[in-house]
């Protein structure tokens, strides 16, 4: 009982009873539905995160083996290679994709044969190239590479069966170096004997490009849009050049114009490809000062964040004395288009493009040329210019220039520049180790190996004279085919038979009355017509092409063999190339050149001319003109401006008017002063020959012709100007006739002043 008593004392007391309730209460059956909701939210977490993480398995799964990672242009060489593969295939009668997976070696040397018959490849590296590219479509179809023997046995089947069976070449293009002395050759012929008729801005930027590509050493892809990247825009944007003026450490007052080029768009090496930043300051020699082309094409494309009315308002800007340069920006809206750009053809003529990277095929052309413009045996890369740039950054001391050509480098001192590390020549380059030696070294070795044997003082000098490419040059050497050899390209078999198949479609969609032809756009005949035309014209270029590339290696291979003759017969020796007074129909063009040819010692003579603004000045005014075409021997003639509005034309006027000098500077009086100095150099209109025709003469702007074919050449400067575009007034005095377009023109100058077209 007491138990029970004790018991029922127990828990009658209030004590335990506070002990219990806290775990009954309602807060702790609310902590406890709180902890539970936690734990299954944390349970659907984990099962939410699981389900994800295995929605990730079987996404990657579904994926298979990652692609290696490629450029787009690498990526699309492989896919043309799989679908060569799958025409071979259907030959054969298999699936492509399980006949590739196979990888059976007897099927891949089946598919290269058929390559080498079909393809006419003629270089052992050709093949090797499509053998790497059906490797890597074999990767990306299996996901692995070919572990069965296969790729070891097609790389060694390749020199010991498919070459030798096929005639396969395997010798290696030679390595030539284009040096200074060399180069400014080039820059000579490019803006004193070139005719082509190029665009103003066009010439400009080739000649920023060329220095550009020469002491940056750098490949023509970093700096113009290559064909791997045709449409991409990838070279060098406003936004990677940068204009500015500084203080000359050594003479402060004096401010320096300077540009800084960020190189962006270059070649990965190693898979990463490294930035390359490049300074670069006034020159003292005008052919080779980039820091003038820069600012010229930036002015030309009215890219200056302020509007300069002037070169020499440009020129005149000081740095502050609070400051330690001043910054030229471009203007915000075109820092991320093309610093070199194209040009463009419109209804108004050409004008320059404002979105159109200048393009890497018209670089190489012009490149190639001028090695004929020069005279050069062999036709001539780019990559001339990165090796010969390299050859420098890799050694220390530049010896003195002792060449037979009188050049703005002519008397240049021996000089040295500071050695580049290993590391920075390879940055420059934009290549990794042994890379220079392997691919760019030239092959011929500068060096006098005599002098290191047999210990007889050395010739260094000789042995790079020897050693030039440009030892061999000779401008005597054709440039371009005669009448006769043209007319012999066209009566090609080949090319008459095309030309009869496009006549057959052309007289077809005659008589189906289609006239003009183009009315007939999307007929059958017309493609088959278009088709026939273009291949009339790449098979024509190529065959003279080819015709040029025959004479030119016929000349140099018997001129030498012409002049020994020419000696033991008794004959004089033949007298040295003089090549004729060049007269330009742009005085900029002329001025520019008169510029290009100064020396060192012509310091004067370049104040004369007007100094670095009139040179800028001129190169802006040519980016904005049309040059025309020009031919050996045939010049035009500048008459005296006429009075249209005091008398009438006739033809005892138009006898009587002497010739005029065919360069006339107006722009500046320090270009008048020098035109006056140099008239003699600058090249005169012979006054015998300027007796013209009234048949031959442009009622539009006075000039005169010998010939009716280039009044008409001349007439078509006049249309891509605008000329005709709005109705207009004939400029012949007491003529009151207005005149609306090109034939209504041509028709009443033959009907009322009797000037034909």
């Amino acid at each position: 009982m007491e138990a029970g008593t004790d018991s029922s004392e127990g828990w009658g007391e209030s004590e335990p009873a506070t002990d219990v309730e806290p775990l009954f209460s309602d807060d702790t059956i609310t902590d406890s539905a709180s902890e539970v909701n936690s734990l299954l939210e944390s349970d659907r977490r984990s099962r939410s995160e699981e389900d994800h993480l295995l929605e990730r398995v079987a996404f990657h799964k579904s994926q298979g083996r990652a692609r290696s990672r490629r450029k787009p242009w690498s990526q699309s060489l492989v896919e043309r290679e799989l679908d060569f593969w799958r025409q071979f295939c259907e030959k054969i009668k298999r699936e492509p994709v399980e006949c590739l997976t196979a990888c059976e070696a007897e099927t891949i040397k089946a598919y290269l044969e058929w390559r080498v018959k079909n393809f006419r490849v003629k270089k052992e590296s050709t093949m090797k190239s499509y053998w790497k590219r059906i490797s890597c479509a074999y990767i990306d179809t299996a996901g692995r590479r070919m572990d069965n023997g296969t790729e070891l046995d097609i790389r060694d089947w390749i020199p010991t069966y498919l070459t030798p069976t096929y005639g396969l070449e395997t010798s290696e293009k030679e390595k030539r170096a284009m040096f200074v002395q060399e180069f400014y050759v080039f820059e000579y012929a490019h803006w004193v004997e070139d005719r082509r008729p190029l665009h103003g801005l066009i010439r400009v930027e080739i000649w920023a490009l060329q220095l550009l590509s020469g002491a940056t050493a750098c490949r023509p892809g970093a700096l113009v849009v290559s064909g791997s990247a045709k449409g991409t825009n990838k070279a060098v944007w406003f936004e990677h050049v940068e204009i500015l003026k500084i203080r000359h450490p050594e003479n402060p007052s004096c401010t320096v114009l300077a540009a800084k080029v960020n190189l962006v768009h270059i070649k990965d090496s190693g898979g990463q490809g490294r930035r390359k930043k490049f300074v670069f300051y006034e020159e003292p020699t005008y052919a080779f000062c980039l820091v003038y082309a820069l600012v010229a094409v930036a002015f030309a494309h009215a890219a200056f964040r302020r509007p300069f009315k002037s070169v020499q308002e440009l020129l005149s800007l000081t740095v502050p004395p609070s400051r330690h340069v001043l910054r030229l920006k471009f203007k915000r809206e075109i820092l991320k288009t093309p610093f070199f750009r194209d040009v463009e053809w419109t209804d108004t003529g050409y004008r320059l493009s404002d979105s159109k990277a200048f393009p890497y095929h018209k670089y190489r052309d012009h490149h190639v040329h001028l090695c004929r413009l020069v005279g050069k045996e062999e036709l001539g890369e780019l990559y001339d210019l990165r090796r010969g740039s390299g050859r420098n950054i890799h050694r220390e001391f530049l010896p003195p220039f002792q060449g037979l050509l009188r050049s703005p480098i002519a008397h240049c001192r021996p000089f040295c520049i500071d050695a580049l590390i290993a590391e920075e020549a390879d940055q420059v380059m934009g290549h990794h180790g042994d890379t220079y030696r392997r691919f760019y070294l030239p092959d011929l070795i500068e060096r006098d190996f005599s002098s290191i044997y047999f210990g007889t003082p050395p010739q260094d000098e000789l042995v790079r004279a020897i050693a030039r490419m440009s030892l061999t040059w000779d401008k005597r050497a054709p440039t371009d085919l005669s009448p006769q050899q043209k007319q012999e390209v066209r009566n090609h078999p080949e090319l008459v038979r095309l030309r009869r198949r496009r006549d057959r479609y052309r007289q077809k969609l005659s008589r189906l009355g289609f006239h003009p032809l183009r009315r007939a756009a999307g007929h059958p005949d017309y493609i088959r017509y278009k088709a026939a035309e273009r291949k009339i014209n790449t098979m024509t270029t190529t065959l003279k092409n080819k015709r040029l590339d025959e004479e030119i290696r016929l000349f140099h291979d018997t001129i030498d063999d012409l002049e020994i003759d020419r000696q033991l017969d008794g004959r004089p020796v033949a007298e040295p190339y003089t090549p004729r007074v060049m007269e330009f129909e742009s005085p900029e063009r002329a001025l520019i050149a008169k510029f290009i040819s100064l020396s060192l010692d012509d310091s004067a003579d370049g104040e004369a001319l007007g100094g670095k603004a009139a040179f800028i000045d001129a190169l802006v005014n040519l980016c904005h003109q049309q040059e025309g075409r020009r031919y050996p021997g045939e010049y035009d003639y500048l008459v005296n401006p006429m009075d249209v509005d005091s008398r009438s034309l006739t033809g005892l006027d138009l006898a009587a008017q002497p010739a005029c000098r065919r360069v006339q500077v107006d722009s500046t009086k320090g270009e008048r002063e020098a035109m006056r100095q140099h008239q003699d150099s600058m090249g005169l209109v012979d006054g015998e020959e300027a007796q013209v025709s009234r048949e031959h003469v442009c009622l539009l702007c006075g000039k005169a012709f010998k010939r009716k074919f280039t009044l008409n050449r001349h007439l078509d400067i006049h249309v891509k100007a605008g000329r005709f575009t709005e109705p207009f007034q004939c400029r012949v005095a007491g003529c009151t006739t207005w005149l609306k377009g090109e034939a209504h023109y041509k028709n009443h100058c033959a009907t009322a002043h009797d000037v034909f077209h």
